[in-house]
């Protein structure tokens, strides 16, 4: 609030020309609660529009990949983005670091406010916004965000041996691991099931989005679906979109990337190219911040940023989830009820649990 205050009272420009833009790095709060106090103070020294929230994955290109596949090829996938093709949205992430070097933050944190709350739940809107531009492209955002509600039980995990020694945060319980179901009320996704899952300390580092395409409008082709691979491995490289269906075959790639064909299936990937250095630019290639706060600058912000509103939306809906995983009791190591299923899993484990599959949600009776 300080810095705001700062630039409020000593940067804003004077020229009738001249703009301000104030960029905020996410996490903004530590729920629904705390996020609408700091939009309250915020919005007492800035405008809405001067307030640009910042998630660094929206600037990853992988996601910047999905944007421009979507772009270029909406006349292929408009007729078919929805709830009556799509049977389900599934985001994964897993990570190979434990929590060791930084364990009394991560506790306090958890894998749902750490990743889910921001960098999963912004993944989620780049896949189910298939055009937008302008301010259209975050009140579209905003809309599907209060369309979600959390369905069916929430899985929760820790590794073994998370806190090992430390008695202090062995009384409570931490989740390294989580997989939520959700389905939406939104007019073009009420059919279709969406699961959100991230964990720690497994065999792999990836983040993928599987979207599976209902086999009853696809009879004379085997399973279908697309998978957007935002990074994998060490570093931010693996990014590619790899199309299983005969009608993505003659797709376009996203801007700066190639097509591969295969006999079973269509890998998009970007090109290798020898990127012009430039003097903003930290190191070699284009960072994700270098590009957002180049889009920032460029008033190109409504597809990269949040906005309050939007942020406020995403603690409304997932601050009941974090509630429920702070309530486990840690000297119960694994059991389930109504609400809730909790295990344990081991350091580099290649499926965190076996039950993801199982446990997401189908029924769209409560909205």
């Amino acid at each position: 609030m300080q810095s705001c205050d700062l630039v409020n009272r000593y940067l804003r420009p004077h020229s009738p020309s001249a703009f301000l833009r104030v960029v905020i790095e996410k996490p903004f709060g530590n729920d629904f609660d705390s996020a609408v106090a700091l939009a309250h103070d915020i919005r007492k020294i800035l405008q809405n529009d001067e307030v640009l929230l910042m998630d660094h994955y929206a600037g990853k290109m992988g996601i910047r990949g999905i944007a421009s596949f979507f772009e270029r090829n909406q006349a292929v996938l408009a007729p078919i983005w929805n709830d009556l093709f799509i049977q389900s949205i599934d985001i994964h992430m897993t990570e190979t670091e434990t929590c060791e070097h930084r364990l009394e933050f991560f506790h306090d944190v958890g894998i749902i406010r750490d990743v889910m709350v921001n960098h999963l739940q912004l993944v989620l809107g780049s896949v189910t916004s298939l055009s937008c531009s302008g301010s259209n492209c975050q009140n579209d955002h905003l809309r599907f965000i209060q369309s979600m509600k959390q369905s069916g039980q929430v899985v929760l995990g820790q590794y073994e041996g998370y806190a090992h020694g430390n008695h202090e945060l062995s009384e409570t319980f931490a989740a390294t691991a989580a997989l939520i179901g959700f389905i939406s009320g939104h007019d073009q996704w009420k059919q279709t099931r969406f699961t959100i899952s991230a964990a720690k300390a497994t065999q792999q580092r990836r983040l993928q989005v599987r979207v599976r395409l209902n086999q009853k409008t696809h009879s004379r082709e085997p399973p279908c679906d697309v998978r957007f691979v935002v990074h994998e491995g060490s570093g931010s490289s693996g990014e590619r979109i790899e199309l299983n269906c005969t009608s993505f075959r003659h797709v376009s790639p996203p801007q700066g990337w190639e097509a591969v064909e295969t006999e079973e299936s269509t890998l998009l990937r970007p090109a290798a190219t020898n990127q012009e250095k430039k003097s903003w630019e930290l190191g070699n290639t284009l960072s994700a911040y270098d590009f957002l706060l180049a889009e920032a600058v460029a008033g190109n912000h409504h597809q990269h940023f949040m906005n309050l509103d939007q942020v406020l939306a995403a603690w409304k809906l997932w601050t009941p989830i974090v509630k429920i995983a702070e309530q486990v009791d840690p000297a119960a190591p694994e059991h389930e009820d109504d609400i809730k299923q909790v295990v344990r899993y081991a350091i580099g484990a290649e499926e965190w649990t076996y039950s993801a599959t199982t446990r997401a949600p189908s029924s769209h009776e409560d909205l």
